[in-house]
């Protein structure tokens, strides 16, 4: 029942307290948690007979734009939702970059999408996205990199 409330509790200070460091991606946006702590942990209980004893698990919100609700909220393994929000994370905020020494080649939504672009294999983008930035290394003429929404 401890796991249950300190759950309840973390969306609660991520929706509602601007001093928490993650109140900017919950809060700031207006996610709101719409369920009392006793409901919450009722619903909790009923949704761990579906796992083995001793799982480690977490709430996951099937639509991160939305609220902390029944209809938005499922229990599941940890690693599962850890998974999740590195893919939307990176789906809604990386682009590659394809540079050389003078200007921008192209904004990519995907290391596959420049690799296809520039006729390269996705391993020689793949491997030089993840070395620090310079012009020319690797590719000979062109560089990759992620970036946010500017290079």
């Amino acid at each position: 029942m401890k796991k249950a409330y300190d759950s309840w509790r973390g969306q609660n200070e991520r929706c509602n307290n601007k001093a928490n460091k993650a109140y900017r991606y919950y809060g700031a946006k207006g996610i709101q948690v719409t369920y009392s702590s006793r409901e919450f942990v009722t619903w909790w209980l009923e949704a761990m007979r579906n796992f083995p004893t001793g799982a480690k698990l977490t709430v996951n919100r099937r639509d991160a734009n939305l609220n902390y609700s029944f209809d938005n909220i499922e229990l599941v393994p940890w690693a599962q939702n850890v998974a999740e929000a590195n893919r939307r994370t990176k789906a809604n905020s990386t682009w590659v970059y394809c540079v050389d020494s003078k200007a921008l080649l192209g904004k990519y939504s995907s290391e596959t999408e420049a690799a296809v672009a520039h006729g390269m294999d996705l391993q020689t983008v793949s491997k030089h996205c993840r070395r620090k930035f310079t012009p020319g290394r690797s590719t000979g003429k062109i560089a990759f990199r992620y970036c946010g929404d500017s290079l």
